[in-house]
């Protein structure tokens, strides 16, 4: 709704605050993670295919980010 317009950030910064950006980084939350027990951080499976969609997606993120804090 905002894309293009003078409000863009704020757009942006709503999509990230809602977790609709469309990407893993910015949408995953501590609830999205798996925690092993003992452990109080989450977990992530660095796998191939997950680095590969996090490098993809990461342009991406630079663009939401920087939009966000203009």
């Amino acid at each position: 709704m905002t894309d293009g317009t003078k409000y863009d950030g704020a757009g942006a910064f709503a999509d990230w605050a809602c977790s609709c950006t469309g990407g893993i980084v910015l949408d995953s939350s501590y609830e999205n993670c798996d925690y092993e027990e003992g452990s109080g951080e989450p977990t992530f499976l660095w796998t191939k295919h997950n680095v590969d969609i996090l490098t993809e997606q990461w342009s991406r993120v630079q663009e939401i980010a920087g939009k966000s804090t203009r």
